[in-house]
């Protein structure tokens, strides 16, 4: 038999030899795509499986006994043989959008409960329950036990206009809501477990547009009206600890992760950073009303005339990090996303921003639209290249867990997934996704998982998550919130 001729580099290949190779090569790659279909459905049923069988647990005081599936599998692959040199070079090769595939969010389910557009929704801070406010004047919480099935365990009514926007406190146990309601209610406290109004805080009788906890203290929030008033609060009075008077209207607020200032995005487009450690306080920790110091500014866009901010948010990587407050996403009404990046600053009184995305797409005026950070459990910035000739991975090769992504609502119909992983002008638009009937007015990211929940003047809430299964639950493995009857409190489980 005569054997195979190699072609040498350059040389076209010939022979039945190689044919039949190709040919072959060809069936192993179809082979290989077929288990791996098999696979991920296999995947998706143990996953429904699991999460059946913990919720099952929740419910009876019987200890289920499962299979060990991991055991078993462990003793197989024990005596599997090793994958050949052949195989692993054609998956190598293979189209890599079938490990893109697993990279991309799909539509899990709906959420319906409201009768007016969705302005706003956040997941709480234990990743179990998703808020969200409406021009029904409604606040709906839905548990997010599985990527399955949603259940809406409380539908809160107090306000007498449109809930604009809500904040949870850090333990997952309130909620502050504020609405377009002229009147002398600002905002109203929830206790979440009750599903009743713990309190309810006076403002300046102007519509409220936005709200933020004080991520640090449980005990301050900070809202923002149509009168030009940022105001402070403490949730123990019901009158403004302090009222802080801009030069326009304030749009929206954000309180870095530490609590140690707030930043707020203006009509005018001045984005500002308040110091709230520079806040007098009573003895009894109330700030005294005094006028915190702003000491840091900045015009958004290109020009000297800023561009009018209708949201500002921070990136937040876990308590203690340096980076925290880094990066800052802008939406303005100019159709374009701003990436602020402030650098590896140490000293907060030296902040200098600058523009390290500028995101193409989303369409934005007229709309008050919101954003959302994601960062993967396994990101590392210092790990990211630090130039763009380092910068030849191709971003939809790399799993969800290694990204740092920036989603945004459109008025367009439209929520926009960017990632934004790498160096400085090397996003990359990831996924464009359709499923709202209108103007999609935000997205909201869940704090540990890649899921994200998109509200829109459809009156519909849409959840996304990864095709594949995450392999924990949202609410049973990172910390639902649950009643402890023998402690009698709310407590993260």
């Amino acid at each position: 038999m005569e054997a195979m001729r190699v072609p040498k580099a350059g040389q076209e290949p010939s022979g039945d030899g190689w044919a039949a190779l190709i040919e072959e090569s060809a069936q192993v790659r179809i082979k290989h795509r077929q288990l791996q279909d098999e696979n991920q459905r296999l995947k998706r049923c143990l996953y429904a499986l699991t999460m059946q069988v913990q919720e099952a647990q929740l419910t009876t005081s019987a200890k289920l006994q499962t299979y060990d599936v991991d055991s078993a599998l462990a003793q197989v692959n024990m005596h599997a043989p090793e994958p050949g040199g052949t195989t692993q070079n054609l998956l190598d090769l293979d189209d890599r959008s079938r490990i893109q595939a697993d990279n991309k969010f799909s539509l899990f389910f709906d959420i319906s409960e409201h009768t007016g557009p969705v302005y706003t929704s956040r997941f709480s801070p234990c990743g179990g329950y998703l808020a969200s406010g409406s021009a029904d004047c409604m606040i709906c919480i839905t548990e997010m036990g599985t990527l399955s099935s949603e259940r809406v365990v409380h539908r809160l009514k107090a306000h007498n206009a449109g809930v604009s926007d809500v904040t949870w406190s850090n333990d997952s146990t309130s909620l502050i809501s504020v609405s377009l309601e002229r009147g002398e209610t600002a905002a109203i406290l929830w206790d979440v477990k009750e599903a009743k109004v713990a309190r309810a805080f006076s403002g300046k009788g102007a519509c409220m547009l936005a709200v933020q906890y004080n991520p640090n203290d449980s005990n301050m929030f900070i809202a923002c009206d149509t009168k030009d008033h940022m105001l402070v609060f403490d949730t123990r009075q019901t009158q403004p600890a302090m009222t802080v008077c801009n030069d326009c209207m304030v749009y929206s607020v954000d309180v870095e992760y530490e609590g140690t200032y707030f930043v707020s995005g203006d009509q005018q487009g001045q984005v500002k950073f308040w110091d709230l450690r520079r806040i007098p306080t009573t003895e009894g920790g109330c700030p005294n009303g005094r006028h915190p110091t702003v000491f840091h500014q900045f015009i958004n866009g290109n020009g000297q005339e800023g561009i009018p901010i209708s949201y500002v948010h921070m990136a937040n990587f876990g308590l203690g990090t340096v980076d925290n407050g880094r990066f800052m996403a802008v939406n303005s009404y100019d159709n374009v996303l701003r990436v602020y990046d402030r650098g590896s600053l140490m000293n907060i009184g030296n902040l200098q921003f600058r523009v390290r995305h500028q995101l193409y797409g989303p369409k934005n005026k007229n709309h008050t639209i919101k954003s959302s950070f994601y960062c993967g459990q396994q990101y590392s910035l210092q790990a990211q290249p630090q130039n763009q000739e380092e910068a030849v991975e191709d971003p939809k090769g790399r799993g969800l867990d290694n990204s740092f992504l920036l989603a945004t609502g459109s008025s367009d119909g439209f929520a926009y997934v960017y990632d934004i992983s790498s160096v400085e002008g090397t996003n990359h638009l990831l996924q464009k996704l359709g499923a709202h009937k209108d103007v999609v007015y935000g997205v909201a990211f869940h704090p540990k998982r890649p899921v994200m929940a998109s509200h829109s003047k459809d009156c519909t809430i849409k959840v996304w998550a990864p095709a594949v299964p995450l392999g924990e639950g949202l609410a049973r493995t990172t910390a639902v919130s649950a009643y402890a009857a023998s402690s009698g409190t709310w407590t993260a489980t």
